[in-house]
């Protein structure tokens, strides 16, 4: 039953054990699972169990900037029609 999680390595920080792909984040004093980096937007780890989340939030952040570009020049092409 607890075969998918065997515990591998020792965290001497947390002073626990881990899974082998785990590391420790400097900055919330915790371990990660599949750690990608500490993220100073959302103040939090980036890893295995908020990846996709995260990415979403990168991409709708994305489609919004650009959004929002479209809206301006067409807004600049308005003012210059007018004029």
């Amino acid at each position: 039953m607890y075969e998918n999680y065997k515990l591998e390595s020792y965290c001497d920080i947390c002073e626990a054990y881990v899974k082998e792909n785990t590391k420790h984040c400097k900055h919330c004093n915790r371990c990660c699972q599949d750690f990608d980096h500490h993220c100073k937007w959302v103040n939090n780890c980036i890893g295995d169990l908020n990846y996709k989340i995260f990415m979403m939030m990168v991409t709708s952040t994305m489609l919004q900037f650009i959004y929002t570009l479209d809206c301006l020049y067409q807004n600049y092409n308005i003012i210059q029609y007018i004029e």
